[in-house]
Order: C-alpha cells, then sequence, then structure tokens
C-alpha cells in the first residue's frame, strides 16, 4: 500500500506524460526525458532509499549532508536503470518478451556498494510502478505498435 501511495505522489509530482489520448505521439515513449529521470532519481533517494533494505535486512536510513552533496551513482546511469524499467514492462505489456534478456548490470556488485545497489533496485522499482500504472490506463498495447517492437527491436520476440 505504501508503495503504491508512494507511485501516486511521484507521478503527480514529476508530472510524467501519460501514455493516454493526450500523448501525442502514437506509441507510448520508449524512454523518459532526463529532467524527469533526474526527478525520479531524487524523490527516490530522498523519500524510497532511506526505507530501503540492504541485503542484511537493515534499513538503509538517512544520508548525511556530506553524502547528500554527492552523487550516489553516475545521472547518465540513473536514465539507463529508467530506461531499462520503461523498455521491459512496455515489451512485457505488448506480450513480448527480450532474447537474452541480462539485468545483471542493475545489480554487478562488483561495481556497486550495497547502498548504490539498493538504490539502483529503488529507482528501477519506481520506474516500473509508474510505467506500469501508466501502462494500465491504456486497453491494450496496438498491433501496430507490437510490430513496431518487433521490426526495430530485433531483441524482442514473440
Amino acid at each position: 500500500m505504501n508503495r503504491l501511495i508512494s507511485c501516486l505522489i511521484i507521478l503527480l509530482a514529476l508530472n510524467i506524460p501519460a501514455y493516454a489520448e493526450e500523448n501525442p505521439s502514437k506509441f507510448p515513449p520508449l524512454s523518459w526525458e532526463p529532467n524527469i529521470v533526474t526527478q525520479l532519481a531524487k524523490y527516490t533517494r530522498e523519500k524510497i532509499l532511506p526505507q530501503a533494505k540492504l541485503p542484511n535486512g537493515s534499513i538503509v536510513g538517512p544520508e548525511s549532508n556530506k553524502e547528500k552533496q554527492k552523487p550516489i551513482i553516475p545521472p547518465e546511469f540513473e536514465q539507463t536503470i529508467v530506461d531499462h524499467a520503461v523498455f521491459w514492462n512496455t515489451v512485457q505489456w505488448c506480450g513480448l518478451s527480450l532474447k537474452n534478456a541480462n539485468f545483471e548490470f542493475l545489480q554487478d556488485s562488483n561495481k556497486w556498494n550495497r547502498k548504490q545497489l539498493a538504490f539502483i533496485a529503488s529507482l528501477h522499482g519506481a520506474a516500473t510502478s509508474l510505467v506500469k500504472e501508466q501502462l494500465q490506463k491504456k486497453k491494450a498495447c496496438s498491433e501496430d505498435f507490437r510490430n513496431y517492437l518487433k521490426k526495430n527491436y530485433p531483441e524482442t520476440n514473440d
């Protein structure tokens, strides 16, 4: 329930473009604008990450002022995480799957510390929740969009 409320707050606060009829594009977006990703990452870091659980079961907790001054991960990777969530969930919504889907880059414990991994998982989860919320507003994936995905993204399959 708290996750749903958080997602609705994020959606309202960020003004993420809906996939419904008011969206001028013919198909749902497969990535979000960098300013939206930045806002979502900020919200995730401030509101969701402090409550996230680490692998040992402890809570991340609030960050110090010194920690808040530094990026938790590179901003370009925040975009990658959100784009992955948007694309993956949109593909699934259309009843497709990804060949050789690889999520390891999201959880590379050799590259990221436990707090960074918790942030990555939280950001991906927040983006996933928002994408699913938006896709549920549409009736179904159109055959045109499904064909577009299959044609333009060879990593998708039935």
